[in-house]
C-alpha cells in the first residue's frame, strides 16, 4: 500500500502541466468561508449528523461487554472509536463502517429502540463513501512517512502532494454535477490547516535545501511544482545552510 501510495503520488505531480501549488492558499477562515458560501461557524464532526452518528455508536459499543459481544457477533468487525489526537482514526472507523454496511444497517435495525436517531441514511452513507475517498490518500501518506523509506526530503513532497489533493477534491465538489457544500467546508478547513504547517517550513530552509539535494527531486522539482516567486528564497536558504554550516 506504502509504495503503491507513493508511485501514484510521484507519478500524479510528474503528469502535471501546471505547477501542483497554484499560487497561494486561502489564509483566513473568514476567505474559506466566502469562498465555498458557507458561513463561518464550523463545529467539527459533532456539527455533521453521519460523523455524530458513528460516535455515538462506536461510545455505547464501548460502554457495556454486552452491547460490544452482541455487535461481533453480528457484524463480526470491531468498528474502532474516533480519537481527537489522531485524525487516522475517523478514518479507520469509516473504513471499518462501510466494509460493513449491510450487516451494521441491519443491527441498527433491530435494536431500533436504542438507536432511534442514530441509524444512518442514504444521505449519511453517501457522506461516509466520500470522506473515506478523500481521507484515504492521508492515511497512506501517514504509513509511508513513518516507513523505512521516509527522509526530510518527503516531507515537502507529501505535503505538495496532499495540497494537490485539496485542490483536486475542491474542484470536483465544486462542478455542478457533483457540488456538496459539506465536502466544500470540511475541505476548506483541512486546507487551512495543512498550509498552516506547510508555510511553517518556510522558516525552516533545511525542507528545501533537503529537496535540492535530493537525486530525485533537485532544483528541477521546485521549479515545476512551485510558484517562480519561491525559487530563490528556497535556493537561497540552502546555500546559507551550505556556507554556515560546511
Amino acid at each position: 500500500m506504502v509504495d503503491h501510495f507513493a508511485a501514484t503520488l510521484a507519478e500524479t505531480i510528474s503528469q502535471q502541466e501546471e505547477p501542483v501549488l497554484q499560487g497561494k492558499r486561502p489564509k483566513s477562515r473568514a476567505m474559506a468561508s466566502k469562498k465555498t458560501g458557507l458561513d463561518e461557524d464550523y463545529t467539527g464532526w459533532q456539527g455533521i449528523p453521519a460523523l455524530q452518528k458513528l460516535h455515538n455508536l462506536a461510545v455505547w459499543l464501548r460502554s457495556s461487554l454486552l452491547h460490544s459481544d452482541s455487535w461481533r457477533d453480528a457484524v463480526g468487525l470491531s468498528l474502532g472509536i474516533d480519537n481527537a489526537t489522531r485524525w487516522s482514526s475517523w478514518y479507520r472507523v469509516i473504513d471499518n463502517a462501510i466494509r460493513k454496511k449491510v450487516q451494521m444497517n441491519q443491527f441498527l435495525l433491530e435494536h431500533g429502540r436504542e438507536f432511534e436517531n442514530t441509524v444512518l441514511s442514504g444521505s449519511d452513507w453517501d457522506l461516509l463513501a466520500k470522506t473515506h475517498a478523500f481521507l484515504e490518500p492521508f492515511a497512506s501518506a501517514t504509513l509511508y512517512a513513518e516507513g523505512k523509506s521516509s527522509s526530510v526530503s518527503q516531507s515537502l513532497f507529501l505535503m505538495d502532494s496532499l495540497l494537490f489533493h485539496y485542490e483536486s477534491a475542491k474542484a470536483q465538489y465544486s462542478h455542478p454535477g457533483s457540488m456538496d457544500t459539506r465536502m466544500l467546508h470540511a475541505i476548506e478547513m483541512g486546507w487551512f490547516v495543512l498550509d498552516k504547517y506547510y508555510t511553517m517550513t518556510e522558516d525552516v530552509p533545511v525542507y528545501a535545501a533537503a529537496l535540492l539535494l535530493d537525486p530525485s527531486k533537485r532544483l528541477a522539482y521546485i521549479q515545476k511544482n512551485w510558484p517562480r516567486d519561491w525559487h530563490e528564497t528556497a535556493v537561497a536558504g540552502a546555500q546559507d545552510i551550505w556556507m554556515t554550516e560546511y
